[in-house]
């Protein structure tokens, strides 16, 4: 099944389309490799863990921009890209659970307004924009 097959054919974006194939590519293998942490007990539920990526030059420049968009992507606490050997990491995510988004971040309670979530959530709450989200 193509990522496209159901759209409108005005609506089409080819270039859009490769992307997104790319990256729900990448997601089956890391949800894999997630799957294998919750079996071993390391993590109970998908929000408890930090993905470490790492990938050649091309990749990396690929999938760099949208290291926040494969976080709610992956439905993990973290994501993090780096440049490197082609390699997948999933540990437990450190800090504390947010209440609100049930992310695992260090920065929760961070504002002092709110002690039991993270900044994204307090700056969200607060009706400001925390991090720029990027357009795929």
């Amino acid at each position: 099944h193509k990522f496209d097959e159901d759209i409108i054919p005005e609506y089409r974006d080819g270039e859009l389309a490769k992307k997104w194939e790319k990256i729900l590519s990448l997601r089956d293998t890391v949800l894999k490799e997630i799957e294998k942490k919750r079996e071993t007990g390391v993590i109970g539920s998908s929000l408890e863990a930090e993905v470490s990526l790492s990938f050649k030059d091309a990749e990396y420049a690929f999938y760099k921009p949208y290291q926040d968009t494969l976080r709610e992507v992956f439905i993990v606490s973290s994501v993090d890209i780096a440049k490197g050997d082609v390699t997948i990491e999933v540990k437990r995510a450190g800090g504390l659970k947010c209440r609100r988004c049930w992310n695992w971040r260090t920065d929760v309670g961070s504002d002092q307004d709110f002690s039991d979530i993270c900044l994204r959530c307090a700056d969200a709450i607060k009706g400001g924009q925390y991090e720029k989200e990027e357009k795929i």
